[in-house]
């Protein structure tokens, strides 16, 4: 239900030297995931939200550090990403399924 004011959103990212902001909240018990989450951007003044974030799903692990849980991103996009957390030797790993769109190699 998050609607982002552009100007405002630009003016904390800037105040906070940040390149953008994740935001999380809990499903109700038995939903499609554990979590939501959105990350939204700044870009050139424009409002962008990446559909499925693995770096903002790590940052948001390591405050909710504990038993394993499910988190469903990109919905007000109409994607349906699906994230996997869990937590082996303290540490939180992201996962899930996922499609290459491109690939290569950079030569020295």
């Amino acid at each position: 239900a998050v609607r982002a004011d552009i100007a405002a959103l630009t003016a904390l990212l800037a105040a906070c030297r940040a390149d953008g902001l994740a935001l999380y909240g809990a499903h109700a018990a038995g939903g499609p995931a554990d979590y939501e989450v959105r990350a939204l951007l700044s870009e050139h003044g424009a409002l962008v939200e990446d559909p499925v974030t693995g770096s903002a799903n790590a940052c948001i692990a390591h405050l909710l550090a504990g038993a394993d849980y499910r988190v469903r991103q990109g919905t007000c996009l109409q994607r349906d990403g699906r994230v996997a957390v869990s937590f082996r030797a303290g540490h939180a790993w992201i996962g899930g399924a996922c499609l290459t769109v491109v690939d290569g190699s950079i030569l020295a």
